[in-house]
């Protein structure tokens, strides 16, 4: 990775002057749209995810790590060749995250100052960002708000089904935006959204899921039984809910114009079946994404479908297994867009460019069919991750292939095509 661990006088971002901020409209949403806020046209959400890695984990806005002149260049290249939109993950791990120690009382000065250069430099460059949030830091501030370790919710179950963790994810998100506003208000319009998790998931190999009898009571008070797949999906759309309304009402307690979003892979992408077969379906995969029809009925402004098709001709077995007919119907009711917030190809499914380009214009249409609205490609540059085929890769023709993909921002909420090839 060029300039990783350079050092934080060289890799400093320019000062508070020396960028021009340009005051970027806000993107909201209107009649199941995503809108200028200003002019009230259609915006169609176009562009990558962008990752920077060290050790196999997020890097872009390093303590020590963050590389400004590159994301420069980046953003400049996406606006010169007619994206719109980038999506960054922000690193919770004290190494070089958000936090610079277990100690901390509050986010690290230096890593919101990377932010909110990128964030100068997005829009100087018409760029708008989505911010992603992988986990919760493990600092003071955060960590004093879980509750009481019990075993029958351990590991990554935490985060949706107690009370403190859902406490202390809705803290972090606020304390991350109020960061922002506090340091200059004028950047908070290029921010095209916060999403909440990345690929929000329960693990099955973990209490309450792994133990299979008795009942809980987790952070809603109600009781469930844990033999049920019945009980355990209603337990997961419940505390869904309660999740996506715990984090949604302290960030727009601090920025009430902000979307907030929420993403999932397929049930198909983990090797299950669908909704509601927790204990019936066997996977080698422990994860079990929450549900995209919840998530349609919660308090999230829009919602957001990561694809990774293994057959990259069809993706109706993913939507599928994502109850896609009653997700969009519900979509559609409460006036939310859909957006494609990940999407991409592993070399051993697509062995060469050729093969990636159609793949790419594949799955664009059969997109677009099912009322995708918008999409960010897996990913502008990401060289660190040797599977998989970036925008960057070969000599151009993936850019080239996703600059002529022409989502369109009214075609939403149609019927799910039933022959899709």
């Amino acid at each position: 990775m060029a300039n990783a661990y350079a050092s934080e006088k060289k890799n400093a971002p320019d000062s508070p002057n020396s960028l021009t901020i340009r005051n970027a409209p806000r993107i909201g949403i209107k009649n199941g749209n995503f809108v200028n806020s200003e002019t009230g046209g259609k915006f169609t959400p176009r562009g990558f995810n962008y990752a920077r890695l060290h050790k196999g984990w997020h890097s872009t806005f390093g303590r020590k790590t963050y590389e400004p002149e590159r994301a420069e260049k980046m953003l400049r290249d996406l606006h010169t060749n007619g994206f719109n939109i980038v999506r960054v993950f922000v690193d919770q791990l004290i190494e070089n995250g958000i936090v610079e120690s277990k100690k901390s009382e509050s986010l690290s000065s230096v890593y919101m100052s990377n932010i909110c250069d990128f964030l100068k430099r997005a829009a100087k460059n018409n760029v708008y960002v989505v911010f992603t949030f992988p986990m919760l830091p493990q600092s003071k501030q955060y960590s004093e708000l879980f509750d009481k370790e019990r075993p029958d919710i351990r590991g990554i179950n935490q985060i949706y089904l107690t009370r403190g963790a859902i406490k202390a994810k809705a803290k972090y998100l606020s304390d991350f935006v109020r960061w922002i506003k506090n340091k200059n208000p004028e950047l908070l319009p290029a921010v095209f959204s916060y999403e909440l998790c990345n690929e929000a998931a329960m693990v099955v190999d973990l209490p309450p899921f792994s133990l299979k009898k008795g009942f809980i009571i987790p952070a809603n008070g109600k009781k469930y039984d844990l033999s049920s797949d019945k009980d355990l999906q209603k337990m997961i759309d419940d505390h869904t809910l309660l999740w996506v309304y715990n984090c949604v009402k302290q960030v727009k307690k601090i920025d009430p114009l902000t979307l907030i979003s929420a993403n999932v892979f397929t049930y198909v992408a983990v090797y299950r079946t669908t909704a509601g077969r927790i204990l019936a379906d066997e996977s080698v995969d422990v994860r079990f994404p929450l549900r995209a029809l919840a998530l349609a009925q919660s308090k999230i402004d829009y919602l957001d479908i990561h694809l990774y098709p293994l057959k990259s001709s069809s993706i109706k077995e993913d939507l599928d297994s994502i109850e896609w007919e009653k997700t969009l119907k519900e979509c559609k009711k409460t006036g939310k867009p859909v957006m494609l917030g990940e999407f991409g190809f592993f070399r051993e499914n697509q062995t060469n460019i050729t093969a990636t380009v159609e793949a790419i214009k594949h799955v664009a249409d059969q997109a677009r069919e099912n009322g995708f609205q918008g999409f960010m490609y897996w990913t502008y540059d990401t060289d660190e991750q040797k599977r998989i085929w970036n925008g960057k890769s070969g000599k151009g023709e993936i850019m080239e292939a996703l600059k002529k993909i022409k989502f369109s921002a009214h075609g939403s909420h149609r019927t799910t095509r039933k022959n899709t090839k």
